[in-house]
C-alpha cells in the first residue's frame, strides 16, 4: 500500500469515527484509544459496518 493510499484509508477512517462520536474530524487523535476517544462497545458495533462499506 503506498502511503498516498494510507493517508486516505487513515482520512476516511479518522471522518467515520468522528461522525459517529458526534465530533470533529481534527479531534480524533492516532495517539488516543477508541476508550479515551468514547467509543464504547455499542458505537462500535453500529460504526464497523460503515467503516468497512467504503473500503470495500
Amino acid at each position: 500500500m503506498s502511503v498516498k493510499d494510507l493517508q486516505s484509508v487513515k482520512k476516511t477512517i479518522r471522518r467515520l469515527l468522528a461522525d459517529a462520536l458526534g465530533v470533529a474530524a481534527e479531534e480524533i487523535s492516532e495517539s488516543r484509544t477508541f476508550f479515551e476517544l468514547g467509543l464504547t462497545s455499542r458505537i462500535g458495533v453500529m460504526w464497523m459496518p460503515r467503516s468497512t462499506r467504503p473500503m470495500g
